[in-house]
């Protein structure tokens, strides 16, 4: 798997300590917060990752043009059917947890409900070979996942269609 390197070195060292510190503060808080221990870890652990690899990951699409499109397509119907299938599973699961695990719930139905839209995020751009939510200049069609960010291609026609 490929990673961009958008953070400078720097930048990535900051990221780095601040997700070793969350992941100590975590650990050393355990006892007296014990319901909080797994969640401060996997966000520790994910600051912590991205910045040693000074970014985040490129998840590989197709090397074919059209195989890609679709496979982004997919992912982002997966996207949409899977908000309705998570907030019912949220609005089941949530309640018939104790207050005590109440915090670790929700933290873990959110991480599940987010794992399709950081997919369809980091996804790979069939063209410019990039994630394809990289460009914060177009924010509303990378929203929407109809345009790369980084180069505005339209993610949303076929080959025979043609380019735009």
């Amino acid at each position: 798997m490929r990673w961009t390197k958008t953070f400078g070195h720097t930048a990535s060292r900051v990221i780095f300590a601040f997700g070793l510190l969350i992941v100590i503060s975590t650990i050393v808080s355990g006892r007296r917060q014990p319901d909080e221990v797994f969640p401060g870890l996997i966000v520790g652990a994910a600051w912590t990752i991205a910045g040693w690899k000074r970014g985040l990951p490129i998840i590989p699409t197709s090397k074919e043009r059209p195989a890609a499109l679709n496979q982004i397509r997919r992912r982002g119907r997966i996207l949409l059917a899977s908000i309705a299938v998570f907030l019912a599973l949220g609005g089941l699961v949530l309640p018939a947890l104790p207050e005590r695990a109440l915090f670790t719930g929700f933290v873990l139905v959110a991480m599940v409900a987010a794992l399709p839209f950081c997919i369809l995020a980091l996804s790979e751009c069939p063209y410019c070979h990039e994630q394809i939510a990289a460009g914060w200049g177009r924010f509303g069609s990378v929203l929407l996942f109809s345009r790369c960010g980084r180069c505005g291609e339209t993610l949303r026609h076929t080959v025979a269609s043609g380019p735009r």
